[in-house]
């Protein structure tokens, strides 16, 4: 006991009253300690309160950032479904992406997981060639990514551009064949150092608050520390749960310093003493009302000072959120209302308060909020319902979040109803759907949203049974002006094509780029009469096609462009969006093939051409594979009638076609390439019967010619291929000629003339095919070392009736001859036609007279 208190007790005890004085200090004291333990609980909790909402900001803060950046992986992949699996001016679309997505530091595009594409290159070159899927940090989540079809967030990871940083990586699936395949990813990546400043994590440090952001594992608990200010939490910190995609992050918000200090809390001890003191001393001097009265004031100054923060709090707390809050019951009277922006308003903040949503809102957006306002009242809350509101003159959309509060003064469900601006957002989502629909330098609609339209006109006939056409038009020379004056000249000028395309047909039509210089007309809505529709058609086509044919002024001078067009007609349940495309796409080729600058509708007798040809190539592959290929042979004779050799002609029999003709599968075994081993099987069986006519004395002397087409003698190893035939069979290589056209002889003609002195060194006797109908010229006739000139049959038919065509044998004859080259006529199917070419002394003669092709055993015949 002190001084003080001793000498109270003294006093006390000289008027009697030492009892009541140590009654009242004891008291008193204990008064004072839970005075003193309720405001250090209401401090915890208010302080506890406080770590809860930084936590939750912050937390709020970053996964907003998260979600709102990684939101470009979405934008990303619909650029290439759009494009087919091909993203063109990728870097124009990524630095527009950028301006809405500041935090993000590059896009990247991974075709087959592969970053292909990257903005911005510039310090990220290093990234590009790198394999997602096979690298050994990054292929689990990447693999993830491809199996689940989700999101993934990958990270914290290191970057191989430097740094550390979280990826965001979208796995895109293509439509092919009715089936989904992966394509690859869209990937969005995070600088972890940018996104954490930018959530403000560092400005805990100086609100006396330690942190950790922990990435947590399947289980739950934390697996890899991301970022901390402090080498150790404390047990009571606010932990915060951030959702990320295909995982969670772990926010742990903790003070520094104890809650409760233990010297703070000695002088509040020390203060409760002295309370106690003061109230002993009150009671012996008898003035316990007025410290009763004292006591009181300062409870209540207290208890004021404590309201009045809690309340700079909350208002501190609401100002920091942008949006608009009200407090409303069932019925739409607001009760409370709050909103830092006050320009967002449709009347002044005191109006508010009493009046329902009547007597503000547009009946659209009443009947959304009182749709909110139900379903709060149903299931305790509701989010997600949008409506829009012209704000001095311009259109603000917001979205509704609301929740019901637990009780109510009157008994009317109360709720608590925030507004929010998403007007940014909203705009944001129309770029990105114009970026998809709409081609970003003409403006006219894309492929896409071409084919969708078509999908709807096509609807639309067999609702309302009308027809529609689509015109194809390529620009006629269009890469000449491309090339010459550049790529800002063409995309300037196709622009202004764009723009008279559209001032040609009606508000109905569409106008598409679908490419290049390719241009889609779609005309909707036409009569059901054909002759009508064509007609219609036909008309708005020239009407473009002289539209084009005006002048284009680029860079201060004029310039013509002509246009091909293609037209086709199309109803419902006739074709598929793609084959009415294809048709229109055959019609603008036919017109281009018929010299352009012209109009032309679509051919089915084309379609059909094209199809048989597809026919006859796949039948092509199949009869190489299953031997229905075989070789007949057409007499070569002397002036006497002696067989000298044969012509190897090659047959097909196809075993639902039966026999076809070669002027029919050749063409397209050219067109195909099919003509490579088709020509080295025709080599191979002509060697191998050279071979079984070596072992008959009579027939050992025959020579075998064949024909060469110019892909297959265009081979780097086509003498190689000769050569080994020739040592395979062992034949002798004079009893081998080969028939070369004279196109042949015009491409590349060192390449050619090597090759011709490479197999005359062999022995390899060589015939100029079909000679007089091609490039016939001396000089190669000179430097070539040809042995033979075959006399084309077109000729040589018409030698008895027509003067010109026995000149010009007779002229052929004659300049074989005089170059010391042996003549052959084809084609000879008389006598009359056989002793005019032998009075010619044309050496040796092939046609229908002497034989027509027949198999070996057939010819041998001729001999025996």
């Amino acid at each position: 006991m002190d001084r003080q208190t001793k000498s109270i007790v003294i006093k006390d005890r000289s008027t009697g009253t030492p009892y009541s004085v140590i009654v009242v200090f004891i008291v008193t004291a204990i008064v004072s300690m839970l005075i003193i333990w309720q405001v250090e609980s209401r401090n915890q909790d208010s302080r506890r309160s406080d770590l809860a909402l930084h936590a939750h900001n912050h937390a709020s803060l970053l996964e907003t950032l998260l979600n709102q950046s990684l939101s470009a992986n979405y934008a990303l992949a619909s650029l290439v479904r759009a494009g087919d699996g091909e993203v063109q001016h990728f870097s124009a679309i990524a630095a527009k992406l950028h301006q809405h997505y500041p935090i993000v530091s590059h896009f990247t595009l991974s075709p087959n997981g592969i970053v292909s594409e990257v903005y911005p290159l510039e310090g990220n070159e290093v990234s590009l060639g790198f394999n997602q899927l096979e690298d050994s940090i990054q292929n689990a989540e990447a693999l993830l990514a491809k199996e689940s079809g989700l999101m993934t967030l990958a990270g914290p990871v290191a970057l191989v551009q430097g740094g550390t940083g979280v990826i965001g990586r979208l796995p895109v699936f293509m439509d092919h064949n009715q089936e989904e395949r992966f394509w690859g990813f869209t990937n969005v990546t995070l600088r972890l150092e940018e996104l954490l400043r930018i959530a403000n994590l560092d400005t805990l440090s100086n609100q006396n608050m330690a942190y950790a952001l922990w990435k947590l594992s399947k289980d739950g608990a934390p697996s890899q520390l991301i970022s901390s200010n402090s080498e150790r939490i404390r047990s009571d910190s606010v932990d915060v749960i951030i959702n990320v995609p295909n995982g969670a992050w772990l926010l742990k918000v903790a003070p520094i310093h104890l809650i409760f200090e233990s010297g703070a809390l000695a002088l509040k001890l020390l203060l409760g003493l002295f309370i106690s003191s003061l109230a002993a001393l009150q009671t012996w001097l008898i003035i316990s009302l007025r410290h009763d009265r004292a006591f009181l004031e300062d409870r209540v100054t207290e208890r004021t000072n404590e309201i009045y923060q809690a309340e700079s709090q909350l208002r501190a707390t609401l100002d920091a959120i942008p949006d608009l809050l009200f407090e409303v019951d069932i019925k739409g009277t607001i009760h409370l209302f709050h909103s830092p922006k006050k320009e967002l308003l449709l009347a002044k903040p005191e109006d508010f308060i009493g009046h329902t949503f009547d007597d503000f809102l547009p009946d659209e957006a009443r009947v959304i909020c009182y749709s909110a306002l139900n379903e709060a009242n149903e299931k305790g809350f509701s989010s997600g319902k949008c409506y829009s509101l012209e704000i001095d003159n311009q259109c603000h959309w917001f979205e509704l979040s609301v929740s019901k509060k637990a009780a109510s003064p009157d008994n009317l469900p109360r709720f608590i109803l925030i507004s929010r601006d998403i007007t940014e957002r909203k705009t944001n989502a129309s770029s990105i759907e114009r970026l998809a629909f709409y081609d970003p330098l003409t403006g006219l609609p894309n492929r896409r949203l071409l084919l969708d339209r078509l999908q709807q006109a096509l609807a639309w006939n067999e609702r309302h049974e009308t027809k529609g056409a689509l015109l194809f038009i390529d620009l006629d020379n269009f890469k000449v002006i491309n090339d010459s004056l550049g790529h800002a000249v063409g995309d300037l000028l196709l622009e202004k094509v764009a723009i008279r395309l559209n001032a040609a047909i009606r508000k109905v039509d569409t106008a598409a780029r679908i490419g290049g210089d390719e241009f889609v007309i779609l005309l909707s809505d036409l009569p059901e009469d054909t002759h009508l529709t064509a007609l219609h058609a036909e008309r708005v086509a020239s009407k473009i096609a002289q539209l084009l044919r005006n002048p284009f002024t680029l860079l201060d001078n004029e310039y013509v462009v002509t246009s091909s067009i293609g037209i086709t007609l199309f109803t419902s349940g006739q074709a598929s969006l793609d084959e009415v495309l294809q048709r229109a796409d055959l019609a603008m080729y036919q017109a281009k093939n018929a010299g352009k600058n012209t109009i032309c509708f679509f051919d089915p007798a084309l379609q059909e051409q094209i199809d048989h040809n597809l026919e006859l190539s796949r039948g092509l592959r199949l009869a190489l594979d299953y031997n229905q290929f075989f070789l007949e042979f057409q007499p070569q004779v002397n002036r006497e009638g002696a067989l000298v050799g044969a012509e190897a002609l090659i047959r097909w029999c196809h075993p639902e076609l039966g026999l076809i003709p070669p002027n029919r599968f050749i063409p397209v075994a050219e067109e195909t390439g099919l003509i490579i081993p088709i020509g080295d099987w025709v080599l191979k069986n002509a060697c191998k019967q050279l071979h079984i006519w070596k072992s008959h004395s009579k027939a050992k002397h025959l020579t075998l010619s064949i024909n060469v087409s110019s892909r297959q003698f265009s081979q780097s190893n086509f003498v190689e291929q000769i050569k080994a035939c020739l040592n395979q069979y062992e034949i002798d290589p004079k009893c081998l000629e080969l028939e070369l056209t004279e196109s042949m002889l015009v491409k590349d003609q060192n390449d050619v003339i090597t090759k011709m002195l490479e197999l005359s060194k062999l022995g390899i006797q060589i015939s100029l095919d079909d000679f007089g109908t091609g490039y016939s010229s001396l000089t190669y006739l000179k430097r070539m070392p040809i042995k033979q000139l075959k006399i084309d049959q077109s000729f040589v038919k018409d030698i008895n009736m027509d003067l010109d065509s026995a000149n010009l044998c007779d002229a052929i004859i004659s300049l074989g001859h005089s170059l010391s080259l042996e003549v052959i006529a084809e084609g000879v199917e008389t006598l009359d036609q056989f002793e005019y070419l032998a009075q010619r002394n044309c050496d040796l003669f092939q046609g229908y007279y002497f034989g027509k092709p027949s198999s070996a055993d057939q010819l041998l015949k001729l001999i025996f």
